[in-house]
C-alpha cells in the first residue's frame, strides 16, 4: 500500500528550512506538509491520524539551515522513531538549480550510484523502510514510468553521500541534500506516545 507523508519541522524554522520543506513536499508522492508551530510531536501524531499520514518526517534546524531529518512511523495505535537519522551538511533548493522542473510524482524509488560503498547500500536499505520505496538499479529506470520519483543516493569523495531527487531522466524534482552521516541505529528509541520524548 502506498504511504502518505506528513512533513514537518522542530520549532522556530527558519525560512530557508520552510523552502526546504515545501521543496521535499513537491519531490515525495502524497506529501503534506503542515506548519509545527506550537504543536508536540503527540500533536503532529494526532494530526497525521487525521490526515491519514503513514509517516512523519521532522526536519530539525541547525545554525539557520536544515540539519537533522528524522522519521516516524504513525498509526491509530503508535507512533514510534525509525531509522535512518540522517545528519545534513547543506541543502541545495530547487530554485538554485538551473535546470529543475515541478512534478507531482505518483511513486518513489530509491537509486544508489553503481558502484556505492557497503554503507550507501545499507542507507538506501534504511530509507527503503522508512519510505516504503523500492531500492531499484538503474537498468531499471527505463521500466518506470514517467511521473516516477527517483532518490539518488550518489557518494562524495570528501564525505558520506548525497541525496538528489530527480525524475527518471535525471532532471531534479526537489533538493539537494549533502548528507554528513546517517546514523542506522537510533541513538535514544523512543515511542513519543511514552512520554519519553525530547522535543526536537
Amino acid at each position: 500500500m502506498p504511504y502518505k507523508y506528513l512533513i514537518t519541522t522542530s520549532r522556530r524554522p527558519t525560512r530557508r528550512t520552510r523552502s526546504f520543506c515545501k521543496d521535499l513536499q513537491q519531490a515525495l508522492p502524497r506529501a503534506i506538509k503542515i506548519n509545527r508551530g506550537k504543536m508536540s510531536l503527540s500533536d503532529v501524531a494526532l494530526k497525521a491520524i487525521e490526515l491519514g499520514a503513514n509517516r512523519v518526517i521532522l526536519i530539525s534546524v541547525y545554525k539557520g539551515n536544515p540539519g537533522r531529518i528524522r522519521f516516524f512511523s504513525v498509526s491509530s495505535r503508535s507512533f514510534y522513531e525509525l531509522p535512518p537519522t540522517i545528519n545534513i551538511a547543506g541543502v541545495k533548493l530547487l530554485r538554485e538549480f538551473p535546470r529543475a522542473k515541478s512534478m507531482n510524482p505518483s511513486s518513489l524509488f530509491i537509486l544508489p550510484q553503481a558502484g556505492s560503498s557497503s554503507e550507501v547500500v545499507l542507507f538506501a536499505e534504511a530509507l527503503s523502510a522508512a519510505l516504503n520505496a523500492e531500492v531499484v538499479s538503474s537498468e531499471l529506470l527505463n521500466n518506470l514510468t514517467s511521473n516516477s520519483a527517483i532518490l539518488r543516493l550518489v557518494p562524495k569523495s570528501n564525505g558520506f553521500c548525497r541525496i538528489l531527487f530527480t525524475d527518471k531522466f535525471g532532471v531534479p524534482i526537489g533538493p539537494l541534500i549533502n548528507v554528513k552521516s546517517a546514523w542506522l541505529t537510533l541513538k535514544k528509541p523512543f515511542s513519543p506516545w511514552s512520554g519519553e520524548i525530547v522535543e526536537g
